[in-house]
Formats: structure tokens, sequence, C-alpha cells
């Protein structure tokens, strides 16, 4: 039996997945999709990471665009997220500010790496928040790894097939 909506049930959670960024920015990405996928595939979880969006079409270097991705990250956590959760090595810029406006907003906040209680304490300074461990398994890095392949395979190929019309173009006329 397919997915369909007569099948859905309501129990999976919307969970906004903080993670730094910066840095080793395509690893950091693939490592935000395989926890993702995790978090989807054993947690019943539906995973909110739209700064990973935010990063195709959205110039990083332009503060005014910076700024809507911003907005439109508390937007996720404001209107869908259940709770979120930190992942990562640090406590980056980004998620100070997630972290707050979840408080602010009084959602709950897992801490997925017990190595950084310290560091979200002083952040959040006496907001209760949650510890839980958390292990990525190589599978799902993985088959994220190679789902990423697959499609910059893809886009080369588009590429040849777009230089490969404009050259029968030209020849053409």
């Amino acid at each position: 039996m397919g997915y369909t909506s007569s099948n859905y049930t309501d129990d999976h959670t919307l969970v906004y997945i903080a993670h730094p960024i910066s840095g080793d920015i395509i690893g950091n990405i693939t490592k935000v999709l395989a926890i993702a996928r995790q978090l989807h595939v054993e947690e019943n979880v539906i995973p909110l990471t739209p700064y990973i969006s935010y990063l195709l079409y959205l110039d990083d270097h332009s503060e005014k665009e910076r700024m809507m991705g911003v907005i439109g990250d508390k937007a996720q956590i404001a209107r869908a997220a259940e709770r979120i959760e930190i992942f990562g090595p640090k406590i980056s810029t980004g998620i100070k500010y997630e972290a707050l406006f979840g408080k602010q907003l009084v959602k709950p906040i897992t801490l997925r790496n017990p190595e950084l209680i310290n560091d979200l304490g002083e952040v959040l300074n006496g907001y209760k928040f949650t510890v839980r461990p958390f292990e990525l398994k190589r599978e799902y890095m993985d088959s994220v790894e190679c789902n990423l392949a697959g499609l910059v395979n893809n886009a080369r190929w588009l590429e040849k097939v777009t230089r490969f019309a404009q050259l029968y173009d030209t020849r053409r006329t």
C-alpha cells in the first residue's frame, strides 16, 4: 500500500533542526541532511531545515537576503516547529539566535550533543532544556552523500545537454 492522505497518521513531530553551517559548508549541509533523514526514518520526526533551501537561492553575502533567511527560520520555528533540537560540535551564532527565539516562544529545546551542556546553559540562562545524545549512523551519511553525488552528476549532465543545445542552435543559424 502506498502513502496516501487516507493512511496518514498525525503522530509525527515537527522538529526544527539547529546545526552550524559556516566553516565546512558542504560537509555541514550533508550532516544536516543525514541527521534529518535519520530522524525522519527512525524517530517519527518531520525535520524542518529551511535554511538548507535558503542557501540555494538567497545570497548569504547580502545583508538583506541573509535577514530574509533569518525571518524565514523564525517563521518556521514560530508557526510549525513543536520543538527545537540542537546538533553539531558547537553553539554557533545562528544556533544562539534560534535557541533564544525558542526560549521566547517557550518551545521545548533538546540538546543532542551532551558536550555542549554548559555552552547552551549560558545562552539560555536558566531556561530548562532536555539533553538527549544522538549518534549519526554511517548508513544515513552514506545515503545522503550518494544522493548529493547523483544531484551533482545530474546537474553536470544537464549542463552538457544545455551546452549541446546552445551549440546546435548556433550551428542552425
